[in-house]
C-alpha cells in the first residue's frame, strides 16, 4: 500500500519515485554474518577463506553478505577468479551475458558472482592461473595482493573471498602480504565447515555459524597442517553448516 501510495503522489506531482528494494533482515540466530560485516566497518580489507572442497557453504555465506556490503561501504568484492576474465565479468555485470568459462559453469560459485550483480556490487578478477604451481605460489599471491593494493590506494574497503592458504597471514601469501603492508587494517577470517575433513581437530567446536577469535583461545592455539597456530594463520573463525 505504501508503494502505491508513493507512484500515486509522484504522479499528481509530476515527477517519479524510484523504488528501492528493501534490503533483507539479518538472521538473529547468525551472528556470523553481522561478525563479518562489523568487521568490514573497521578494517580496510576482508579476507575470507574457504577450503576450496567443492562444496556450497562458504559461498552461500559470502552470498548471503551481499546485500548489506554497500551499506558498509563497499562497492567492489575481490575473487580468486584470473584477471583475464575481467572483461567476461564486467560484461556480465553490466548486461547478464555469460560466457563458457568455468566460474559460470560452477553453480555453487556463479551463485556468488550472480548476487554481486543482484546487489550492484563491481567483481576485481585478482588472480593469475599461470602462477597456480609449487614454483610460482608466491607469485600468484603477489598478483592478488598488487590487485588488492589497488583498491586500498583508491580509499576503497573490500572483501576477499580466496582459498584459505591465501588468506592466511603467515610467509609470502596475500594475507601476508596485506599485513604487512596494513597491519590490523587487514583482517582474515578462515570458514571451516562442519564435517569437512581439512580441519578435523575442530570437530568437537562446530555449531552452526558460530564465530571465534583466535587470539588468546584453545582454538586458537592449534595446530594445523602449515605447523603454525590457527591464530598464526588467521584473526577469526566462521564455523558453517554443511549444507
Amino acid at each position: 500500500m505504501r508503494a502505491l501510495a508513493a507512484m500515486a503522489f509522484s504522479a499528481i506531482l509530476g515527477c517519479s519515485v524510484q523504488i528501492v528494494p528493501e534490503t533483507p533482515e539479518l538472521l538473529p540466530e547468525n551472528n556470523a554474518q553481522s561478525y563479518v560485516l562489523d568487521a568490514i566497518d573497521t578494517h580496510s580489507v576482508v579476507l575470507l577463506g574457504e577450503p576450496h572442497l567443492g562444496i556450497s557453504s562458504e559461498r552461500v555465506f559470502m552470498s548471503s553478505l551481499m546485500p548489506y556490503l554497500k551499506q558498509h561501504n563497499v562497492e567492489s568484492i575481490a575473487l580468486e577468479i584470473d584477471s583475464a576474465y575481467q572483461q567476461q565479468v564486467d560484461d556480465y555485470l553490466a548486461s547478464g551475458t555469460v560466457s563458457d568459462a568455468w566460474f559460470f559453469k560452477n553453480t555453487s560459485y556463479f551463485s556468488v558472482i550472480e548476487s554481486a550483480k543482484a546487489n550492484h556490487l563491481g567483481i576485481v578478477c585478482m588472480d593469475d592461473i599461470r602462477y597456480h604451481n609449487a614454483d610460482n605460489r608466491y607469485l600468484a599471491d603477489y598478483t592478488m595482493f598488487e590487485n588488492i593494493k589497488k583498491i586500498i590506494d583508491n580509499n576503497e574497503k573490500t572483501i576477499v573471498f580466496a582459498g584459505a592458504s591465501h588468506v592466511s597471514e603467515t610467509g609470502n601469501t596475500l594475507g601476508g602480504l596485506l599485513n604487512n603492508l596494513i597491519g590490523e587494517e587487514s583482517f582474515s577470517v578462515i570458514l571451516p565447515v562442519e564435517g569437512a575433513k581439512n580441519y578435523p581437530m575442530l570437530s568437537e567446536y562446530y555449531s552452526d555459524y558460530r564465530v571465534i577469535d583466535l587470539d588468546n583461545t584453545a582454538i586458537g592455539e592449534m595446530l594445523d597442517n602449515s605447523g603454525f597456530t590457527l591464530a598464526e594463520r588467521y584473526d577469526a573463525a566462521v564455523f558453517l553448516p554443511k549444507l
